[in-house]
Parts: C-alpha cells; structure tokens; sequence
C-alpha cells in the first residue's frame, strides 16, 4: 500500500521460475507495475516477504541485487543519460567496480544482442524510438542479471520495430534469462511468452499458458484483454470445425488450409 491509502497489490502469491518468459498483464491500476518494482526492489512491500533464491530481498546489497534482478522502465528516456550509446551500456558494470577490460567485454556482447552495432558514438537522444528502447535493454544487459523486468516494451512502436524487441527478448530467454515483461499488447506477445500472469483490483486472477488464460473468458472479460484477431477469428469459425485456440495468423492459416486441431 501507499502513504495515500491506496492499497495496490492484496495477497499476491507468486512464484517465478529460472528460465521462464512471462507477460505481466491487466488492465490499468490493476497493480502490474507496483508488483514489479516489488520484484526487483524498487518498492518496498508493507507486508509479506519477497525471496529471491531462498533468500528475503532485503538481505541482499543494492550491488548484488542489481546482479540478480533488473527493470528497464517503459520511457528509455527516463534511463538515459550518457552522451553515447557506449558510455550508457557500460555505465552500469562500472559502478558496480568490473574490470575494465571485462566491462568492454560486456559492453560490447550487450551492443550486439541488441543489434546496435554502428551506433556506439551516437547520442541517445539522436536514435529512434526503437533503438533508444533497445539501448535501455542493453544499459541493463551490461549487468548481466539473472532475471530481467521489462516495462511496456512495445508501447508507440510500429509492428516491424515491436516484433524485432519481441524476437530479441525471445533469444535472451533462450540463452537462459528469466523475462517478465509488463504489458498491455497481447496480440504481440501471447505467441512469445510461455506464461500469462492475470492481474485485477491488485490481485492474479489467473497464472497459465497464454492458451489457457485466453481460452477463460471470465478472465478476459473482467481483466479486459485484448485478445489476438487469429483467436477471435477462430471462435468465430468454430461452429464450422476450426479449434478456436490459435494465436496468430500461421497458426489460423494452418488449421483453415490443413484442418490440424494442434499448431506445429
């Protein structure tokens, strides 16, 4: 709860796995972003225990947690403030005293996977939207945490520049980090993502697989989710025999040129 009263997040039990790529989705006020910051130490809990590994987060130094958990807010402007793309992404491992020549290293690996290269002397300020959202990703990748949490990645892009953060945040999961993303563009990342966590009034009314929680139509009706246009084509097409669980366009296209019940 806040110092005005507002009681944001109400028995929330949670548990989030190594490995998992999860969207954090509701509608607004629902909680998503205090929960986050809970997560990550942003924001204090007035109750309950946040553990990490086993461990209570309040036993860990600021130093190490950023090791551990790390958010990338949803304006990359609000996390910008060196004079170019190189200084950004090798600000973090810095402060925290990584060898210089382990903070190239990182620096360099974070400017890669996150297809910036040729920008290293360019002002933050001077890239596009997209590139700068992908900086804020890479300033926070430089720290190598365990766990990432990614604040409306998608907001006031167009779909090419979403679906490149989408597929570079899929191959981050690959190569092993934990991904929670805030989020309230469902179409674009419920084919993504391996989990849907359902937040209403500040609680999780539903924690499943995107197919699950989209097949629950209490759940999508009082969260108010934005359900992907191959889903609601196909519950409109299910009276003629197509499964009413695809989630994009290929797998609509499949079920409607092949007649398979199960996407590939």
């Amino acid at each position: 709860s806040y110092p005005n009263g507002v009681e944001a997040i109400k028995g929330v039990d949670l548990k989030i796995f190594e490995g998992d790529f999860i969207a954090l989705v509701g509608p607004n006020g629902s909680g998503k972003s205090t929960l986050a910051k809970i997560l990550c130490g942003l924001l204090s809990q007035r109750a309950g225990q946040v553990e990490i590994e086993g461990k209570p987060m309040g036993k860990f130094h600021r130093r190490d947690l950023a090791k551990l958990v790390s958010y990338v807010f949803q304006n990359p402007d609000h996390q910008h403030f060196n004079q170019t793309v190189k200084e950004e992404v090798a600000f973090a491992p810095k402060i925290l005293g990584i060898s210089e020549g382990e903070v190239k290293e990182r620096t360099d690996e974070s400017i890669s996977e996150m297809e910036l290269n040729g920008l290293e002397n360019e002002h933050p300020l001077f890239l596009s939207k997209g590139e700068r959202r992908r900086l804020a990703i890479a300033s926070i990748l430089s720290l190598e945490p365990k766990m990432l949490i990614v604040d409306e990645p998608t907001t006031g892009q167009d779909y090419r520049t979403n679906s490149k953060i989408m597929a570079l945040l899929r191959n981050l999961n690959k190569k092993g980090f934990t991904i929670l993303l805030i989020t309230h563009a469902l179409p674009i990342v419920s084919s993504c993502v391996s989990r849907l966590l359902v937040m209403y009034m500040g609680r999780i009314i539903k924690d499943g697989a995107p197919r699950e929680v989209l097949d629950d139509d209490e759940v999508v009706k009082k969260a108010r989710l934005i359900v992907p246009t191959a889903k609601r084509i196909a519950e409109s097409l299910s009276g003629y025999g197509v499964p009413r669980n695809a989630l994009t366009a290929d797998e609509l296209l499949q079920y409607l040129t092949l007649g398979s019940s199960t996407p590939s």
